[in-house]
């Protein structure tokens, strides 16, 4: 009897083990894809920066060509003030864009909320699976003492009449 009760201990512990691994894959392989977003939403930010950097360093580079030529009265050209003034708009709309798909990618990763969802349903499916699964044991083994308790009263009740 001891024996039995020890491979069943062994069971439900291996199936317990069992069960978390799978909720732990489960729960991997929701948020992989969120994180995933969630780190290229973050790098496209950054690059969105860093040519939001070079937009303002090309235009600041542009306003000191055109101060040039407005304080030389017309003798510069004003030909490198006009190419760094396109230059810093470019990197000022490729920066725009840029943050425009990053933060697009940061929604799509945080539409659902970043918990894994599938996997809190799972878990919370098995658990009341496995609560239910207690009751019903508890009340089989109630049974099962119950019917040897008769058993054993009958025995007690047949035995003592034989006598």
């Amino acid at each position: 009897m001891a024996e039995q009760i020890s491979d069943l201990l062994k069971n439900i512990t291996d199936d317990v083990k069992t069960i978390v691994r799978g909720e732990i894959d489960l729960a991997k392989a929701e948020i992989m894809p969120k994180a995933k977003n969630l780190g290229i939403g973050g790098g496209l930010f950054a690059a969105a920066g860093v040519m939001a950097v070079f937009a303002l360093t090309h235009l600041m580079t542009a306003a000191g060509f055109g101060l040039a030529v407005a304080y030389s009265g017309g003798e510069f050209s004003a030909g490198p003030a006009w190419g760094f003034l396109t230059i810093g708009g470019a990197f000022l709309i490729l920066a725009a864009v840029t943050a425009l798909i990053g933060l697009s990618r940061v929604r799509r990763a945080t539409r659902n909320g970043m918990a894994p969802a599938a996997a809190i349903e799972q878990a919370t499916t098995t658990v009341d699976s496995a609560k239910a699964a207690l009751v019903r044991g508890r009340e089989q083994a109630e049974a099962d003492a119950a019917a040897r308790r008769q058993q054993k009263s009958v025995e007690t009740w047949v035995g003592a009449d034989t006598l």
